[in-house]
């Protein structure tokens, strides 16, 4: 079954009509589970994967590297986490890299280790400043003398994302900068998405067993496509000549030395350039119930990661066997 919003599905939770979802759900203990704590669950394991706000490096204001400098700086991660997503089960983002802890602990580079996100808005005002830009911190103008606004793009319904949107937005302002919110529905925005006709979007990364994911997904060239066409990941169409090149060194690499220094330069390019900016850890939400079936993998039988989207779908369900 599939639903528009996430309030349509988390009814059919409720009235037991799914067995099994992913969606975030609202006030989870009195949405869902409370409602039947006998049987209804959720889990929210974290891998390396994130959320991050995609934006259009191909126009500005996102075209320049100080801008997207000084919005990374303003965004406030632990209020993402804390209000958008509720506390949300899973750590905070902290690293100034985007790898998220602890997965990602053991992949940061040395000249990285406990370099944090901190919001600093005199930082980033300063950043502007010396960037060319006046009206900083009142009505932002850029270098060519235009006033500086986005639009934050995310569908109607996706309550987490609407909430961390609207939190982006509020801190913008603090530079001067005019944002505003849209929320169109899913289909139009998946089209605008990877068409490239957007500003900024809240979007996630693919989670895998390495940190490649993260920066193929944000920085990788064979996802570029020409403006009006579909692009798979990179929406934003960000470009590095050497990106590439360490994505296939780090792939590749026949020792631990030469995938290492593949990372460490990706970790380099990712922080100084800003690609996208992080926003939070990206776990699995999954929630599921125990009336008709049992042999859920939780957080007591973490055998693999109970989401119906990615391959391993076939392995939860020859685990699930009829209750009672």
């Amino acid at each position: 079954m599939s639903f528009n919003d996430n309030t349509g599905l988390v009814t059919a939770l409720q009235n037991g009509e799914v067995d099994w979802a992913q969606a975030w759900i609202t006030n989870v203990d009195s949405a869902f589970l409370n409602r039947d704590p006998d049987h209804n669950r959720q889990w929210t394991p974290a891998g390396l994967g994130i959320d991050a706000m995609f934006v259009n490096t191909t126009r500005p204001p996102f075209d320049n590297v100080a801008f997207r400098q000084a919005v990374n700086m303003v965004i406030d991660r632990d209020a993402h986490r804390e209000i958008a997503r509720e506390g949300g089960g899973v750590p905070a983002l902290t690293s100034v890299t985007g790898l998220p802890s602890p997965a990602g602990d053991a992949f940061v580079a040395p000249e990285f280790q406990g370099a944090t996100f901190e919001v600093d808005v005199e930082g980033a005002k300063a950043i502007l400043t010396e960037a060319g830009y006046t009206g900083v911190g009142e009505a932002l103008v850029d270098p060519q003398g235009n006033p500086v606004t986005f639009t934050l793009s995310v569908p109607q319904g996706w309550s987490d994302y609407v909430t961390g949107s609207s939190l982006i937005v509020d801190a913008v302002a603090a530079l001067g900068v005019t944002a505003t919110l849209e929320t169109p529905d899913a289909d139009t925005w998946w089209a605008n998405r990877s068409n490239g006709n957007f500003d900024a979007i809240l979007h996630w990364t693919d989670t895998g067993s390495t940190p490649w994911d993260i920066f193929d997904n944000t920085m990788g060239g064979r996802w570029l496509q020409p403006i009006g066409e579909g692009a798979h990941y990179n929406f934003g169409r960000f470009e590095h000549p050497e990106v590439d090149g360490f994505l296939t060194t780090f792939a590749n690499a026949t020792t631990a030395e030469d995938r290492e220094a593949a990372l460490v330069e990706l970790q380099r390019i990712f922080v100084e350039q800003v690609p996208v900016m992080p926003i939070g850890t990206r776990p699995f939400i999954i929630s599921f119930n125990t009336r008709n079936y049992v042999g859920w993998p939780d957080e007591d039988n973490p055998y693999i990661v109970s989401d119906f989207t990615q391959p391993w779908l076939s392995m939860v369900l020859k685990n699930l066997t009829p209750a009672g």
